[in-house]
């Protein structure tokens, strides 16, 4: 079994690898509640809840 050292020790990499983790869980935290939200929206009130909070 072969050890990757081509990046930096423990303490660096640990933190960058959180902030890597705490991105894609707000990217896909954010996919998943917009789909879960305009499912159970009525009928044509799906994008409503979006236009008001970004125009």
């Amino acid at each position: 079994m072969r050890v990757y050292l081509a990046r930096e020790p423990c303490p660096d990499r640990i933190i960058e690898d959180m902030g890597g983790a705490f991105g894609m869980g707000c990217v896909g935290g954010y996919i998943w509640h917009f789909l879960k939200g305009a499912r159970n929206s009525p009928k044509g009130d799906m994008l409503s809840g979006f236009f008001v909070l970004f125009f």
